[in-house]
């Protein structure tokens, strides 16, 4: 009914609104290490916008950030301890728990550890002003990334200078309760802005509960005229982040609240406490030369309880990013060249004792139970240290103002060591070393300002993470032997452009990615994770993204997405045989990913929008259904695709000190039952995450100049 009244509320709107025009005008981005206009790089870029963010509706999750980015899917698992699950281009289906594949970048400072996986604990998404994805390998200019790079702005210095509070006040289904205040204005010779928040939230399942607040802090100075400075800093706490674990797919259908037993008696879930803090220079050289230069660190505290571990782990991260850009006019044409390194150290101590659960976990409160779970004997201390190094140049050359042609070439060394610090099965002290060398060639072409072709050859890795390289099957101290990095070769071509007449912006986007040596996981009985190389994988897919702005009032969008990866050569032993799985999708990957949106200026202040997300189905294991001489259905190892629609309704008016804006949101408006992510490989069959049926939430949120 509401699409039937927008569509009918638009048309007697055209007779009094000028057809808004659409144009790819020069829009500046961060993602590629120096400030490139968008519209002629030669990568397949997405930018979510400071008036995409103001209408996220459910603040419980990350995904509603990303609904509109092709390439990217996000399953909202519904479970704060793991974190939702970002997929790029079939990279990063394998994260257990935060981010795997992704390079994650807050105000310049990195969320992602020199191992590679990244938490998003610490991201405020009420608290963001731009989003800027990179999809696909480019390992060049990031090194230890396959799937992208993800490059986010916080909002804290968008008071033009002015000083601005921002209370904003949040509920909603589950218990969801969210308070934050911002603080932002002039301070010195530059911007300060603060924000604080607090979540308390009950959760869709059992043993679902979750509490944590943060502190997020920003000054932007010019120190002189040539030389600026920004310091970042973000504290986060949480007492308690439940896990509630996956089901089979008869109990996830039957009864998709419930949580196992296994997973209550462990007291399954995470104590978290982190602080980050850097500082980054930009000095001007001259007008065609800029130095910059990023220094941070980071401390997080973990305690991780498990099915049959608990997980003591201190980390200490620190890390240098430094580089060097230079522009210039030459007869033959324009050159601009980034150089620089990435030094980067991930410090651990690491301590596991056996889990001999909760005594009575029913009657325990959420903020009592790590209190009272019983541990056994120490199983493993060791400290585990992870030192990159990283050094590349990329070169864009522009022979003609239609042209820009880049080379690139990057080198990545680790270094990571295992110092056995248990000693009750030996000495299993350890060292692993990889490296890895990434180049990338582009280009573009721009037929006219509105029209422009781009691809380009590049390379990508992946190594383990410790947590991969720790958890051996045998239960030994050390780092796994038999597990390397990923590897992939990929090749892109895309085409974006608008048509102004129309007001529609375009993006569509072939490629194809040879992956050698994925890393999938899987479980023992005991549900503990372990992961192997799967030998060879191709991904062939398509992206496309349409955004069509007919009226001042109003934007339709679209965004599809079609990845189809499969195993090349994947031999597995299974009861006894061995098995070739080449040929078989790669399981919690979708094939299909559709997103259709709508939102219009209503009347006085109201406006109005439509999210509609489909998924396709989703293997969920490498064998694509049961073993051989299991009788199970092939069903039960399938994610079944689904589709679900939320709407969201915005009031903004000014009052004497500034500005109100009410939003009352319905997620899952036709209360689909549905499953939001899948285990890969889950032991038991216990491949799935039940998501939320029909949610409503509330935020009321003012800016008070």
């Amino acid at each position: 009914m509401l699409v039937f009244f927008l569509t009918g509320y638009l048309f007697e709107l055209s007779a009094q609104t000028n057809i808004y025009t659409a144009d790819l005008d020069t829009v500046f981005v961060q993602i590629s290490r120096q400030p490139s206009d968008v519209k002629t790089m030669p990568y397949s870029i997405s930018i979510v916008d400071s008036n995409s963010l103001s209408r996220i509706n459910n603040l419980t999750t990350i995904k509603d950030l990303f609904n509109s980015v092709p390439g990217m899917n996000v399953s909202n698992r519904f479970n704060p301890s793991q974190g939702d699950k970002i997929i790029i281009r079939g990279i990063g289906s394998r994260a257990q728990f935060g981010v795997r594949g992704i390079k994650i970048l807050l105000d310049g400072i990195p969320l992602t550890f020199p191992d590679g996986q990244s938490q998003l604990n610490n991201l405020n998404p009420g608290g963001l002003e731009k989003i800027e994805i990179l999809r696909g390998p480019n390992s060049t200019l990031y090194g230890n990334s396959s799937g992208g790079v993800i490059f986010i702005t916080s909002n804290v210095l968008s008071s033009n200078g002015k000083i601005r509070i921002s209370p904003e006040f949040n509920v909603g289904s589950f218990g969801f309760r969210k308070y934050s205040v911002g603080l932002s204005g002039k301070f010195l010779k530059g911007a300060v802005g603060i924000n604080l928040f607090t979540v308390d939230y009950e959760g869709v399942r059992e043993h679902s509960e979750a509490k944590f607040s943060g502190i997020n802090f920003i000054t932007a100075q010019h120190l002189l005229d040539d030389l600026k400075l920004n310091f970042v800093a973000n504290y986060f706490n949480s007492p308690y982040l439940l896990n509630p674990g996956s089901l089979n797919k008869r109990d996830a259908g039957e009864n998709p609240e419930k949580a196992r037993d296994r997973i209550i008696n462990s007291g399954s879930g995470k104590d978290v406490e982190q602080l980050q803090a850097g500082i980054s220079l930009r000095y001007d050289l001259s007008s065609n030369s800029v130095f910059n230069t990023t220094f941070y660190g980071i401390h997080r505290s973990l305690l991780n309880a498990i099915t049959t571990r608990v997980i003591d782990l201190e980390r200490f991260s620190y890390g240098i990013r430094s580089t060097f850009s230079f522009a210039s006019e030459f007869s033959l044409g324009d050159i601009n060249l980034i150089t620089g390194f990435d030094y980067e150290v991930q410090d651990d101590e690491r301590i596991e004792f056996e889990n001999e659960g909760i005594t009575n976990s029913t009657s325990i409160k959420a903020d009592e139970i790590f209190d009272n779970i019983n541990y056994g004997e120490k199983i493993l201390e060791q400290d585990e240290v992870v030192k990159s190094v990283g050094v590349f140049s990329q070169l864009e050359f522009l022979p003609s103002e239609k042209i820009k042609l880049i080379v690139g070439l990057r080198y990545d060394s680790f270094n990571f060591e295992a110092a056995d610090n248990f000693l009750v099965n030996g000495n299993d002290s350890g060292e692993r070393v990889m490296d890895k060398l990434s180049p990338i060639v582009g280009a573009s072409y721009k037929f006219s300002e509105r029209m422009i072709l781009y691809g380009n050859l590049s390379t990508a890795f992946q190594t383990p993470t410790t947590n991969e390289l720790s958890n051996k099957p045998d239960g030994a101290g050390g780092f796994n032997e038999s597990i390397v990095p990923e590897n992939i070769e990929s090749f892109e071509i895309g085409f974006r452009g608008s048509l102004a007449a129309i007001g529609l912006n375009y993006d569509a986007v072939l490629y194809k990615m040879n992956i050698d040596d994925v890393l999938i996981p899987f479980q023992n009985d005991f549900e503990e994770t372990f992961y192997r190389n799967s030998g060879k994988s191709t991904n062939n897919g398509l992206e496309l993204s349409l955004s069509w702005s007919p009226f001042n009032a109003a934007t339709a969008g679209i965004s599809y997405t079609y990845q189809d990866m499969k195993f090349d050569e994947f031999l597995v032993e299974r009861n006894n045989q061995s098995i070739q799985l080449g040929g078989n999708r790669v399981p919690g990957i979708p094939k299909h990913y559709f997103n259709f949106r709508f939102n219009s200026q209503l009347l006085y202040g109201l406006s109005a929008e439509m999210n509609f997300n489909a998924v396709s189905r989703i293997y969920a294991n490498d064998l694509n259904g049961p073993a051989p001489g299991d009788s199970k259905p092939k069903e039960e190892f399938i994610n079944d695709g689904y589709s679900v629609v939320s709407l969201i309704f915005i009031y903004s008016t000014n009052f004497g000190l500034g500005k109100a804006n009410l939003k009352a949101g319905i997620e899952n408006l036709f209360d689909k039952q549905y499953n939001g992510g899948v285990v890969p490989n889950a032991f038991g069959n216990n491949f799935f995450e039940p998501a939320a049926g029909r949610s409503f939430y509330l935020s009321l949120n003012f800016n008070i100049n």
